[in-house]
C-alpha cells in the first residue's frame, strides 16, 4: 500500500521479485495484491509512478516474507479412557499442511472426565429362552469416589437389534450380576453398562462396549396324546398327535421317546423329528410304559409330556420233536421191550428225557419217565393177547415236545424173546 503521489499520476507499475512479475495499478488505486505466492517465502517489491509517457520514479525496493499457511480442520481425535480416571487423546493430523516455519500448538478441551472407568469384564452369562444372567467385575475400590463423585451404583442398558432402550438405574454397588427377563425368544439384544453417580449426571461413568446375545428357542407345550400298536415280544410301535403347538421359529424340535420299564426305570430313549417310533429290543410278557415330550434341540427344553402303556407278548413254545422210529424189540405175553431214535432239536432245546405212557390192563393211565441217555424201555405187567396204544413223548428243560405213538400187541401164550441178532440188526439200522 502507498499513498497517492504528487503530480500527474498517469498510472503505477509494482514490480515483484523473485519472479519479477509487472503489475500495472490504475492512478486512482494505492495498493496491490500479489497472490498465488509460496508461505514462509522473502519477497522484494519496487513501485513505479509514471507521468505521461515517459516520465517515471521509482520508489523502493520493499522488502519483506510471505507467512505460515494456515491449517486446516484436523480429523476427530481419538479419546481413549483407562481405570485411572485419565484419558489419551491422539490427534490425526494428516488432513492439512505445515509450514516448516509456523509453529503449531494442538489446543483440546475436555468437556467432562467421566469420574468412574468401564466395569471389566461385562459378559453374558445363562441365556435362556426369556431370560440372561449379567455378570461383571466390581470397580476397584480407589475408584469409587473420584473428582467429588460418588459411585452409587450400576446402571444396564439394554435393547433388541432395532429397538428402543431400556435402562435399569437399581442396581447397588455391591452387586456384580443382574439378571434380565421378560426378554422374547430367538431374539438378538445388545447390552453396556456403567458406573453412575449420586451427583450430577455429568459425572456418571464409561460405558463398556456393547455385548450382544441371542435368546433360545421356547419349549413346546402344546397337547401330546400318544398311543401303542403293533405290539410283539420284542417291540412296539408307538405314535403322537400334537395339538397347539407352540414353537419358535429359530428352535429345531424333536420328538423324545423314554422307554421304562413297570418299576418305572428308564430302558431306552429314542429322539426323532417323526411322530410315529417303533421301539425295539423288549422282554417278553413285560410291562413297559413309553414317555413322549417335544424337545427344543438348541436348548434342551422338554415341554408338556404323555404317555402309553402297553405288556408284550410272550413268546410261542418252541415245540420239541418227538422221538423217531418206535419199535417193539421183544414182546411176550405180559411185557413189551420199545426203542426209539432221538429227534434233533433246535440248538436252544436241551432234552432232559422221554415220557412212555399207556392203559394199564385195568384201565389205568400209566407212565414211565426215561433218562435222556436211554432210548429203550421195557412195559411189564400186560395180559396177553391184548392190543397196547403205547405213546412216547420228549421231554424238554422247559416245555414237553410232540408224541409218537404206536399200537403193539402181546401174544396169546409166553414166547421166546426176539432174538438178540435181529435187536442189534434193529438198532444199526434206527442209528443210521
Amino acid at each position: 500500500m502507498w499513498t497517492v503521489a504528487s503530480g500527474s499520476v498517469s498510472s503505477y507499475v509494482a514490480n515483484l521479485n523473485p519472479g519479477g512479475v509487472d503489475v500495472n495499478v490504475p492512478a486512482a488505486n494505492t495498493s496491490v495484491m500479489f497472490s498465488s505466492l509460496l508461505p514462509c517465502s522473502p519477497y522484494s517489491v519496487k513501485l513505479t509512478v509514471k507521468y505521461g509517457k515517459e516520465q517515471v520514479k521509482d520508489y523502493g525496493p520493499v522488502n519483506g516474507s510471505t507467512q505460515a499457511v494456515a491449517p486446516g480442520d484436523l480429523n476427530k481425535p481419538s479419546i481413549t479412557p483407562d481405570n485411572s480416571q485419565q484419558v489419551t487423546i491422539t490427534f490425526n493430523d494428516t488432513s492439512f499442511e505445515k509450514s516448516n516455519c509456523g509453529k503449531y500448538i494442538y489446543v483440546a478441551t475436555i468437556l467432562n472426565i467421566p469420574p468412574f472407568a468401564a466395569p471389566n469384564l461385562f459378559v453374558a452369562g445363562t441365556i435362556t429362552n426369556t431370560s440372561v444372567k449379567l455378570t461383571w467385575q466390581a470397580l476397584p475400590q480407589n475408584s469409587t469416589t473420584v473428582n467429588g463423585a460418588t459411585l452409587a451404583g450400576y446402571q444396564i442398558n439394554y435393547l433388541a437389534v432395532g429397538g428402543t432402550n431400556i435402562p435399569i438405574d437399581n442396581i447397588l454397588p455391591a452387586n456384580t450380576s443382574r439378571l434380565l427377563d421378560g426378554l422374547f425368544p430367538c431374539t438378538s439384544y445388545s447390552a453396556t453398562i456403567r458406573g453412575f453417580s449420586n451427583q450430577q449426571s455429568n459425572q456418571n461413568g464409561l460405558y463398556t462396549n456393547p455385548i450382544t446375545f441371542t435368546t433360545l428357542p421356547s419349549a413346546d407345550t402344546g397337547t401330546l396324546t400318544v398311543s401303542n400298536s403293533s405290539v410283539t415280544a420284542n417291540q412296539a410301535l408307538i405314535s403322537v398327535t400334537e395339538t397347539s403347538t407352540n414353537r419358535s421359529a429359530c428352535g429345531v424340535y424333536l420328538f423324545q421317546y423314554v422307554v421304562e420299564s413297570s418299576n418305572g426305570q428308564s430302558v431306552a430313549t429314542y429322539k426323532s423329528p417323526l411322530n410315529t417310533q417303533r421301539v425295539s429290543n423288549l422282554q417278553p410278557s413285560t410291562r413297559y410304559t413309553v414317555k413322549v415330550s417335544v424337545m427344543e434341540s438348541t436348548s434342551g427344553s422338554a415341554g408338556s409330556i404323555a404317555s402309553t402303556s402297553f405288556t408284550t407278548e410272550a413268546l410261542p413254545k418252541i415245540v420239541i420233536p418227538s422221538p423217531n422210529s418206535i419199535a417193539a424189540t421183544s414182546t411176550t405175553g405180559s411185557a413189551i421191550t420199545l426203542v426209539w431214535v432221538t429227534p434233533q432239536p433246535p440248538s436252544s432245546i436241551t432234552i432232559t428225557g422221554y415220557e412212555v405212557s399207556y392203559t394199564g390192563p385195568d384201565g389205568t393211565p400209566k407212565t414211565a419217565k426215561v433218562a435222556t441217555t436211554i432210548q429203550l424201555t421195557t412195559i411189564t405187567d400186560l395180559k396177553p393177547c391184548t392190543i397196547y396204544s403205547i405213546a412216547v413223548k420228549t421231554v424238554g428243560a422247559e416245555n414237553d415236545g410232540k408224541e409218537i405213538q404206536s399200537e403193539f400187541s402181546t401174544p396169546s401164550q409166553v414166547q421166546t424173546a426176539v432174538g438178540s441178532n435181529f435187536v442189534d440188526k434193529f438198532l444199526h439200522s434206527i442209528s443210521l
